[in-house]
């Protein structure tokens, strides 16, 4: 009776011990032994610790529970770099051993799933420049992606867009969850690289000075024709002309949210004339004159306006503000080129290029437009254009997100399409 008595004694304590072991090891995994928990159900949280801190060996038997993801993003790229590198090393030794294929790929995108519900810009930048395997990883499928919509047709244009259709490229279906794959094929789309050109033009002379609002979609030209002129990005229209002036403007510039517009007009005993107009109206709110020629200038926050010149002494600023429609001189100085460079460089905008024009045109290049990429791809692999092709990719949401002008673009594609499938058709 008494050695039943000490065997289930020792048992109850034994079971203890494996119990407290379990909840430890479910809760902490090191570098050392990370794959050995990989695979396991029952992990729950991870918490990498130093390399050389041991663990306790103990078998585990239980019940699987769901994996918690970890919510901080530096943490999920943390462990998702480590998974990768203890299963796809990249050290000196490997160096010589064969390249990972397709399979290992899609094995790491499925680590990545596991961490994440997102693969935003900043996460794959971050994911990327961490580990190597993950970036080529990402870069294979984004590729297959982008192959994907090179491809499309018009009868395939809402399968590309959709993540929930299996997709031409079979490997893309193989993705591990609904939301990788969506981000992936999105990051394809997002990284096509496609410009195109918007032709503005009307003045009868040499255009002298332009600028641009990227968040208006306007573009302000003055010309040798003593002409101001406003003009739709989207359309490629004429908005509308400001009232005629006497003098050539030598400098135009649009305030942060181009509501207003500067305007710079340079007279000769080497002073300047500036005018505020309202940029839709074309209504014009205040005259100010400063002492120096101006051939420069930028706008900042809260409607402050910087002047620049160069004179026998160098480099010259003025400092306007326009408050209540009222231009008020803040400052003037003298100062070092070095210290003058931002104030004259060329002017860059994100999503727009322009190039002084030195003619009656304005050449606007669009950095970059995926939806009219699609549209062209679909255009020309689509080996036949009848009325009804042209009606499906006109009822498209991708054709709906174009501008007038990219319409325009498309228009003119589905035209000669059409025109070439006629004679194809007319030769049989």
């Amino acid at each position: 009776m008494k050695k039943h008595l000490i065997f289930i004694s020792l048992f109850f304590i034994s079971t203890q011990h494996v119990t407290v072991a379990m909840e430890q090891q479910k809760k902490v995994v090191s570098i050392n032994n990370f794959d050995d928990f990989w695979d396991k159900e029952d992990l729950q949280t991870i918490e990498l610790q130093p390399i050389n801190k041991p663990l306790q060996q103990t078998q585990i038997e239980s019940t699987p529970t769901t994996i918690t993801l970890p919510v901080d993003e530096d943490t999920a790229i943390d462990i998702i770099d480590v998974a990768v590198t203890i299963k796809y090393p990249t050290s000196l030794l490997n160096m010589f051993s064969t390249p990972l294929t397709e399979r290992h790929f899609l094995d790491i995108i499925t680590i990545i799933s596991r961490h994440t519900d997102k693969l935003s810009d900043e996460f794959i930048d971050k994911l990327s420049a961490k580990n190597k395997q993950c970036a080529n990883a990402l870069e294979h499928f984004i590729a297959l992606a982008r192959k994907n919509v090179e491809n499309v047709t018009i009868d395939t244009l809402q399968t590309i867009q959709s993540s929930n259709l299996e997709q031409p490229i079979a490997q893309l279906n193989q993705l591990p969850t609904q939301h990788i794959k969506a981000d992936i094929m999105r990051q394809a789309l997002k990284k096509t690289n496609h410009p195109y050109d918007i032709v503005l033009h009307g003045h009868t002379d040499t255009i002298a000075h332009f600028d641009i609002c990227e968040i208006t979609h306007r573009a302000a030209t003055s010309s040798k024709d003593n002409t101001l002129r406003l003009w739709n990005l989207k359309t490629g229209q004429l908005v509308h002309r400001f009232p005629e002036s006497k003098e050539l403007i030598h400098c135009v510039q649009f305030n942060s949210d181009g509501s207003r517009l500067l305007t710079a007009t340079n007279l000769l005993n080497k002073t300047c004339i500036l005018k505020i107009w309202e940029t839709e109206s074309a209504q014009l709110h205040d005259i100010a004159t400063i002492d120096m020629a101006v051939w420069k200038l930028e706008s900042g926050t809260d409607n402050i306006f910087i002047a620049c010149n160069y004179d026998n002494f160098g480099p010259r600023i003025t400092v306007v503000s326009i408050n209540n429609d009222r231009i008020k001189k803040v400052a003037s100085t003298c100062l070092t080129y070095k210290k003058c460079l931002y104030t004259v460089d060329s002017k860059h905008w994100r999503h727009y290029e322009a190039k002084d024009p030195n003619s009656k045109t304005l050449m606007v290049t669009k950095k970059t437009c995926p939806p009219l990429y699609v549209c062209e791809q679909a255009i020309k692999n689509t080996p036949h254009i009848s009325p009804e092709k042209s009606e499906l990719l006109m009822k498209d949401p991708i054709y709906k997100s174009l501008t007038e002008y990219e319409e325009w673009i498309v228009i003119k594609a589905l035209s000669a399409k059409q025109q070439q499938t006629n004679k194809l058709l007319t030769n049989k």
